[in-house]
């Protein structure tokens, strides 16, 4: 920050000493030469935070596919020109003047080279960074796309200082976000934002003088996607060693030593809507006889939600969802001695479920869709499992992306966790879930299973929830209710990768694998 208002001083000085049209060459080549090492200083250290901290914004200067690249650019630009004629027509209606002074027409060459520079290889990297890459990414990560990209894109446009411009700026800005979801990375965005500078100056009085600017920092863009290091990961990678390698990397906890690896949470889903089982129990005593089918066949924990959380389901009301759920909680609290889950997002729910007998709290949203789950957690002294989920069921799976799925879904959890634990809730009560299914196209899928291992390095039993999900019927080409065998097979790879409880429907063949796996681990039954 210092450095940026010396380098503001340091412009402000020139450019007074410009305006009488008198200026030196030597006095514009001293500022350009300023504004160039303040590039070459502040991007080295920006950086530097950035890998130390590992923070998960950064990993956006990595290089996406060349065909995200071309085809978002590709679409980007009529798109922008398009709302740049709507926002013209709607400024000029609604009479909004005003620019500000930094226009090189009729200045000397020394004003030019400096404002080039300032323009065109200090304004798109900072900009971007800031704008789209802190500001955007903590938006949409807590609120979503659209309230992220809304924000940060008036915010970048009010930065201006320009009425003439507001609406411009705030649509164009909303559209570099939308570019910078679509290829996964900052570059394509400093690129355009640096080339249309370009342009701008060239056209007020700035001649040629932008252009060399330009090269060079298509050129920074072209080094940043040749030669940068690997993205950086928030979840490290566990050291292999003969001890890692030869056990789950299951932690040592109260709720870990209450339901030993491999546990089993049993599904009953008391809704209508369901993905694979929407409708079966509905009718509290076929849930009720359910569960008691799915303790005898071996669970660990009966897992009871009253709200499908399928990829497009509509929310349920509180009334709606606590008349499915309780009578099923009291119904089964009497009847068997198997702990009861509530899976619910919504604290009086889980309040009333605890009070009726439940004895853990399943969230998928992680204790974000309610601010009074913590407290209800907190106070009743229950464990709670936290899972990712980009989005909301009803719009999680319209075209989720990611850049290192596993470090973006890793930090995350360890954020919630840490949010948690500052609530009051015990350590030793947490659990984490990486939302298989949730947010999250099969390749996603696929690449946590392979890597649970390091979301298990976070130090929290992690609950495997993949159960009959669509990626599952992707590779066997099964139904819903078909998908045993791909559930089983799936819940070994995830055992032996670090998972410690596993949510299913189907309890006694995953009984059976995951029994036979933990003996094979233990070499001895």
């Amino acid at each position: 920050m210092t450095l940026f208002v010396l380098l503001f001083v340091v412009e402000g000085l020139v450019a007074g000493q410009l305006t009488n049209r008198q200026t030196t060459l030597a006095a514009g080549l001293l500022a350009a030469i300023a504004l160039m090492f303040g590039v070459a200083m502040i991007l080295p250290v920006c950086f530097e935070l950035a890998f130390a901290n590992r923070r998960r914004e950064w990993a956006a200067f990595g290089a996406a596919r060349a065909r995200r690249w071309i085809s978002g650019i590709a679409i980007f630009i009529p798109a922008a020109i398009g709302i740049g004629a709507v926002a013209i027509v709607i400024t000029s209606a609604l009479h909004l003047t005003g620019t500000n002074d930094l226009s090189p027409d009729h200045s000397g060459l020394g004003y030019k080279i400096a404002l080039s520079a300032l323009a065109v290889m200090v304004a798109p990297w900072t900009e971007e960074v800031a704008m789209r890459g802190f500001l955007f990414s903590a938006l949409a990560r807590r609120f979503g796309f659209w309230p992220g990209a809304l924000v940060s894109g008036v915010v970048w446009a009010g930065l201006h200082v320009e009425p003439g411009v507001l609406i411009l700026f705030s649509a164009e800005g909303m559209l570099l976000a939308w570019l910078r979801r679509r290829t996964g990375s900052l570059l394509p965005g400093i690129g355009l934002h640096g080339s249309w500078n370009t342009l701008v100056m060239g056209t007020t009085g700035g001649g040629w003088v932008p252009v060399p600017f330009l090269g060079l920092l298509l050129a920074t863009i072209y080094s940043a996607v040749r030669w940068m290091p690997d993205t950086p990961v928030f979840v490290p990678r566990p050291a292999a060693t003969a001890a890692t390698a030869a056990a789950p990397l299951v932690p040592d906890t109260a709720l870990t030593r209450r339901y030993p690896a491999p546990a089993l949470m049993g599904v009953i889903n008391a809704t209508p809507d369901s993905f694979s089982d929407g409708g079966d129990f509905l009718d509290p005593e076929a849930a009720i006889a359910h569960g008691l089918a799915l303790a005898e066949a071996g669970a660990d924990l009966i897992d009871i939600g009253g709200e499908s959380t399928r990829p497009g389901a509509e929310p349920v009301s509180e009334e709606r969802e606590l008349a499915r759920v309780i009578p099923v909680v009291e119904g089964l609290a009497a009847r068997t001695a198997v702990p009861i889950s509530i899976d619910t997002m919504k604290a009086e729910v889980a309040r009333r479920a605890i009070a009726a007998g439940a004895v853990f709290v399943n969230d998928v949203s992680a204790l974000r869709h309610d601010p009074a789950m913590a407290e209800v957690v907190r106070a009743a002294g229950v464990p709670v499992c936290l899972m990712h989920m980009q989005g909301t069921p009803g719009t999680m799976q319209d075209d989720p992306r990611y850049v290192d799925v596993v470090a973006e879904v890793g930090e995350f959890l360890a954020e919630r966790a840490r949010f948690a634990e500052s609530q009051g809730i015990a350590r030793e009560l947490i659990c984490i879930d990486p939302g298989i299914g949730f947010g999250k196209t099969i390749e996603h899928n696929l690449t946590l299973l392979r890597e649970l291992d390091r979301i298990a390095a976070l130090g929290y039993p992690v609950l495997v929830a993949l159960s009959r999900k669509r990626f599952l019927g992707q590779i066997t080409g099964r139904a819903e209710k078909e998908r045993v065998a791909g559930t089983v097979a799936a819940n070994l790879e995830a055992y032996r990768r670090g998972g410690w409880m596993f949510r299913v429907h189907d309890v006694a063949p995953n009984r059976e694998a995951l029994d036979v796996a933990a003996a094979v681990e233990r070499g001895r039954p």
